[in-house]
């Protein structure tokens, strides 16, 4: 059972402004349940100026995660995993303190960063767990100003300041196991820790060890491996294959690797990698079925029914991207010979061989050459006339 869920993504299509919350609370059985709190840490969901209306975003509001904590404040093991940066001091102090006040036993974890106001909520479990690539960053508190104000106001905000900076070195003073005083200059600037630095100065308890893990976490992933192929819920297991807990519960030994696994449990082992395998065979023969009907699709298209049949059920099977480039080589290839046999054809005619006459058309106009054999017979004329009176003198 879920509760704050973020909204399904087809849900804007409805039309309604379905709230996208950004935390997660899940129940796990009967007495454990489960929180994800990834965005910004809000006093309460902003709100569109003009419609009024919820505006959807990556943040925790505080009205919103206290109201949905009620469903599970009874649980004896809550797990609260955060991935923040912080926001509003106050809104992170109300969680904080509310899931402090819980009677079951609280186990925060920084799954990535836990800063400012996530920082305190982090603070709240009774474990405190950081991963080694995880940081957590504490400071004093900070405000933005705009606008006009005289010397009372300042001075009011500057109160402010120091009863918000009171209660965080309060939190961190209790939770680190020093004075005030030292907490206090803790908050000075920023401070960053990472990991075993964090357990180190009393921010967190422990570092999360992933190097290892013993039998629960091995048969848990295991098993879990197994569960998604049927696209069931962890809490699903394959019929025949036990639960984790009644393993412990029959005396199973401790194992690190998945050889001692294997050893310890080998019908377990088994009887998982043959789901596994079966499968990889469904998924195989699925795709197999998806590639002969590419191909038939496409099967028009193709005149070479030897290359289609090859690539059905050839040694080397092709898919149907495959086939269409193959076909467009081949059509390419015939093209090509096509040209080069042209061409040769061409060569053999003897047609190179054949010289262009520069002579006009024009020079082959009788008409034309009538003009010029009655002007070389005038011009024959004329020079016997000067010859005679050139003999003259």
């Amino acid at each position: 059972m879920t509760i704050g869920s973020k909204m399904p993504k087809n849900s804007r299509k409805t039309g309604k402004n379905m709230p996208v919350k950004a935390y997660n609370m899940a129940i796990l059985d009967d007495d454990s349940a489960e929180i994800n709190m990834y965005g910004d840490v809000l006093m309460e969901a902003p709100r569109d100026y003009w419609t009024g209306e919820r505006i959807n975003g990556m943040y925790i509001a505080a009205d919103e995660f206290l109201e949905d904590l009620e469903q599970i404040k009874d649980k004896s093991n809550i797990t609260v995993y955060i991935n923040s940066g912080g926001g509003d001091l106050y809104a992170g102090l109300a969680i904080y303190n509310r899931l402090k006040e819980l009677n079951g036993h609280i186990t925060t974890v920084n799954d990535g960063l836990a800063a400012s106001a996530a920082s305190l909520i982090f603070q709240a479990g009774d474990t405190r767990k950081m991963n080694k690539a995880s940081n957590i960053m504490a400071h004093g508190v900070a405000g933005f100003l705009f606008g006009y104000y005289n010397l009372n106001d300042l001075n009011n905000m500057v109160k402010q300041f120091e009863a918000g900076n009171e209660a965080v070195v309060n939190v961190y003073a209790e939770r680190m196991g020093v004075t005030y005083e030292e907490a206090q200059d803790f908050i000075n600037g920023e401070t960053w820790k990472t990991g075993q630095a964090a357990v180190d100065i009393g921010l967190a308890d422990e570092v999360i060890e992933t190097e290892e893990e013993d039998a629960e976490g091995l048969l848990d992933s295991l098993i879990n491996k197994v569960s998604s192929v049927y696209g069931r819920q962890n809490s699903a297991v394959p019929a025949g294959v036990p639960q984790v807990a009644n393993i412990k519960k029959d005396g199973g030994k401790k194992v690190k690797t998945t050889d001692e696994l294997r050893e310890a449990y080998p019908e377990l082992v088994a009887q998982i990698e043959q789901e596994a395998a079966d499968k990889g065979k469904m998924e195989g023969r699925k795709a197999e079925r998806e590639r002969i009907k590419g191909i038939e699709d496409i099967a028009g298209g193709v005149l070479d029914k030897a290359l289609l049949n090859d690539a059905k059920f050839g040694e080397q099977p092709m898919s149907a991207a495959e086939l269409s480039l193959s076909v467009m080589r081949q059509q390419a290839s015939i093209g090509a010979d096509m040209l080069n046999a042209l061409e040769k054809d061409a060569k053999n005619s003897g047609a190179d061989n054949v010289k262009s006459n520069p002579k006009n058309a024009e020079d082959d106009d009788p008409d034309k050459e009538d003009e010029e054999e009655k002007e070389n017979e005038i011009k024959d004329l004329v020079n016997i006339v000067n010859g005679t009176k050139k003999g003259a003198f």
